[in-house]
């Protein structure tokens, strides 16, 4: 099992948007996991100049504070592709660990200014080092966003973000933010809506980091299986948690660049909240 930094984890926040997303991610992949009705969404990028532009949505209902809605753009090109982007497939599960400090720096590079059809417009701009800072908005983001690279060392080019309509999830069931897991049984997912991926994840915590079991089905199959073969690695006793939600992706090719065009929505309970969990593992 690849033990990776959590320095290097801010695609991954999103509950493992998977390598092909640019994600960096642990690459243990358990024999004998759930793989049926998943969509791999167009494999890794080839190995060489590689980037990723993303686009996250989310819109949640809480008793107490009413609609909580949000959104945000990044992008980020690697001259040379980080090894950590082949390590996640896309589709099916697996196990990755998650450590605080010592994470590689990758070097990256300019494409220039990449703009966002948002409304208003979202322009990021790169640093002289190539990086570029994420971008929030107070505001959900629903349909197709539109993105516009000026160019630069990545050359000049155009591309839609597709982001998918939200899912609901209806089991298993979050009960006033909290679920129980039995390791010795498989975790069955089910939902409505959503479109593209749905990322599942279950963890749990350690002193430094966290080792995650990271699921990706597509939306369409409405169901997925976590396996118990891989929930029995995680420790018995200890509280975890339980993540999901939405992807969309494709690849665009520009000169010798291979360029992740992605977007992602939340998944919610039945009552608009998060479908996120504070678990005890038993």
């Amino acid at each position: 099992m690849r033990t990776l930094a959590l320095s290097s984890l801010l695609a991954a926040s999103l509950a493992a948007c998977g390598g092909g997303s640019g994600s960096m991610l642990g690459d243990d992949v358990t024999t004998g996991d759930d793989t049926s009705g998943v969509d791999g969404g167009g494999g890794h990028p080839s190995s060489g100049k590689v980037g990723s532009i993303w686009v996250s949505s989310y819109s949640y209902t809480y008793p107490q504070t009413g609609t909580i809605d949000g959104s945000s753009v990044s992008a980020q090109f690697y001259p040379q592709q980080p090894s950590t982007w082949t390590d996640a497939p896309d589709s099916g599960c697996y196990m990755a660990t998650y450590t605080a400090g010592g994470g590689t720096q990758f070097a990256q590079t300019s494409a220039g200014a990449v703009k966002f059809g948002t409304s208003p417009p979202t322009t990021l701009v790169p640093d002289a080092s190539g990086t570029y800072m994420a971008a929030t908005m107070e505001n959900a983001l629903s349909g197709s966003i539109s993105v516009d690279v000026s160019g630069a060392t990545v050359p000049a080019f155009t591309g839609t973000a597709a982001i998918p309509p939200i899912a609901v999830l209806t089991q298993p069931s979050i009960v006033a933010g909290k679920l129980t897991v039995n390791r010795a049984t498989d975790l069955v997912v089910k939902w409505t809506g959503g479109s593209g991926d749905v990322s599942i994840s279950v963890g749990s915590a350690f002193s430094g980091g966290s080792t995650m079991v990271q699921c990706i089905f597509a939306a369409s199959a409405h169901q997925g299986t976590v396996p118990a073969n891989l929930l029995s690695q995680l420790p018995s006793g200890t509280t975890g948690s339980f993540g999901a939600s939405l992807q969309a992706k494709t690849m665009k090719t520009v000169g010798d660049w291979d360029i992740w065009i992605g977007a992602t929505n939340s998944v919610n309970t039945a009552d608009g909240a998060s479908a996120s969990a504070s678990v005890t593992l038993q």
